[in-house]
């Protein structure tokens, strides 16, 4: 392993994040490189100064709880007073004057001298406490209801954002740790096959060809410790994984289009897998590998045989 490669693994070694093959080809570099070495040192010095400053904010997990429980309890509350306001309202619709019998013109009714009975109406005030506390309760609710839907925003965005990472770091591995293809292969017939009995569902491998996507071959991966088909695809001298994987990995939450330490990613459900595309190519040159996966062009012909 050269220079160049290991001050690209250094960060990696030092969190931990490399398989043991690569973690020993790089401290054995660092043995006997005095540079490379220094350079190594700087930066856990940097790294060890950043873990004592102790920065980071882990929120408890009883917060969560915390949060729904008190919606919960503001639900239940402004349940209950609307319910209240409602029934006030429908007993003052039914209330009504019972209308009392005429007398005959000229004549005097006993009866008429009884007063009509008066309108039964909620009291004013009593009906403007409870919409007083059915808007206090209302606003009330709102500062909670915004601090959930931020921690739950932020909880979101840091998935995406590890999902989004781990992609990225799979194909720079695959360049860097001369692991590209299990299978090589331009052919689609050969790739496609190879992955049959090796996972659990067959992923899809065009013939984009007439796209100037050039099928380089297929590979196993894994993110998050789970397997998925790499598909490997070659344009303009750029190098496109295309990761397959079934529902529920790590490429779930994965935005349809992103940005990632400087790779371009692009993500899509097809066939019900989950794909994702990264390389250093144009983001462009991504949205039509999709659209070449969502609707393959005629397979190029196979070259004849050469004859005997």
């Amino acid at each position: 392993m050269n220079c160049a490669a290991t001050g690209k693994w250094i960060d990696a070694l030092l969190d931990g994040e490399l398989d043991p093959k690569n973690a020993a080809e790089v401290e054995e570099h660092l043995a006997g490189c005095a540079a490379c070495k220094q350079r190594y040192e700087a930066r856990r010095a940097v790294s060890s100064n950043i873990r004592r400053l102790d920065l980071g904010y882990a929120a408890p997990e009883s917060l969560r709880s915390r949060i729904g429980a008190m919606l919960e309890a503001e639900q239940a509350a402004a349940g209950q007073a609307v319910a209240a306001e409602r029934a006030g309202a429908a007993v003052a619709a039914s209330a009504r004057v019972i209308p009392m019998p005429q007398a005959p013109a000229g004549q005097t009714s006993a009866r008429s001298a009884v007063a009509q009975p008066a309108a039964i109406q909620p009291k004013p005030s009593t009906s403007r406490a409870s919409r007083g506390r059915t808007r206090w309760l209302m606003l009330a609710g709102w500062p909670v209801a915004l601090a959930a839907s931020a921690l739950l925003a932020t909880v979101l965005l840091q998935q995406r954002s590890q999902e989004a990472d781990e992609v990225v770091a799979a194909h720079v591995r695959s360049l860097l740790a001369d692991h590209l293809n299990d299978v090589v292969s331009t052919s689609h017939h050969t790739v496609k096959p190879w992955f049959a009995g090796k996972i659990d569902f067959s992923p899809p491998v065009p013939d984009l060809t007439s796209l100037g996507f050039e099928l380089v071959g297929g590979r196993l991966d894994y993110l998050d410790h789970q397997q998925v088909a790499a598909i490997v695809y070659r344009k303009h001298g750029h190098i496109i994984n295309v990761l397959a994987s079934q529902p529920g990995r790590d490429t779930t939450n994965i935005p349809h289009t992103a940005h990632v330490q400087g790779y371009s990613v692009r993500s899509w459900r097809q066939s019900g897998l989950n794909l994702v595309a990264v390389s250093d190519i144009d983001p462009s040159e991504l949205a039509n590998l999709e659209k070449g996966f969502e609707t393959p062009p005629a397979p190029s012909p196979e070259p004849a045989a050469p004859t005997p």
